[in-house]
């Protein structure tokens, strides 16, 4: 069979294009030929193995004090934003750490604050257990700037009554009371036959 390249206009073999895919068991060919293809990708020159894994040439190599030397001398010249010297700065030092609330000394003095208070007990239950107390805060750290660092705004709790603590505050009491089960009310399954 024969086809006509749209590149360089030849009509030739279909050997000599390059297939493309199979579909529904047809096969099909681009419309360049395969020297149009290679000369449109690679401008004329033949492929060396340039293109082959494993052929990268610095891999596994060091520079010389020479060139070391040239790089050093480049980039001396060079600038960089205040920005990007900030931001190197704080991963180096883990300034971004030291910034967080949990991280923080000052966190870390109102937390033992809050439970020497309460006498490292748990409010709600009593636990005693050193390891998986808590210090919670009554009104949270994201409405109330002010009081983040206040005692009075802390209380101790176990780990357990923590986290129904903050489960109910992102839900809220509204939510338990619209899915609460009212009396008149159809349940959804009523008239369904039970599957054995």
């Amino acid at each position: 069979m024969l086809r006509i390249c749209k590149h360089c206009k030849e009509e030739k073999e279909l050997e000599k294009f390059v297939k493309s895919e199979i579909y529904k068991g047809i096969q099909y060919y681009r419309h360049k030929c395969k020297e149009c293809l290679n000369s449109t990708l690679r401008t004329g020159k033949t492929n060396t193995g340039r293109f082959q894994k494993g052929t990268n040439n610095w891999i596994g190599r060091k520079h010389t004090e020479e060139s070391k030397k040239k790089i050093s001398e480049i980039q001396k010249g060079r600038k960089q934003k205040p920005e990007t010297i900030e931001k190197r700065r704080q991963k180096h030092l883990g300034q971004r750490r030291k910034e967080t609330r949990h991280a923080s000394r000052k966190y870390q003095e109102w937390r033992n604050a809050v439970k020497e208070k309460d006498e490292w007990k748990c409010k709600h239950c009593g636990c005693e257990e050193k390891k998986i107390l808590h210090a919670h805060h009554v009104q949270s750290w994201t409405d109330n700037e002010s009081l983040r660092f206040d005692v009075n705004n802390g209380m101790t709790l176990c780990k357990h009554c923590h986290a129904k603590e903050e489960t109910k505050n992102r839900i809220g009491k509204s939510f338990y009371k619209e899915n609460e089960f009212k009396k008149g009310n159809i349940p959804w399954n009523k008239g369904l036959k039970k599957v054995n």
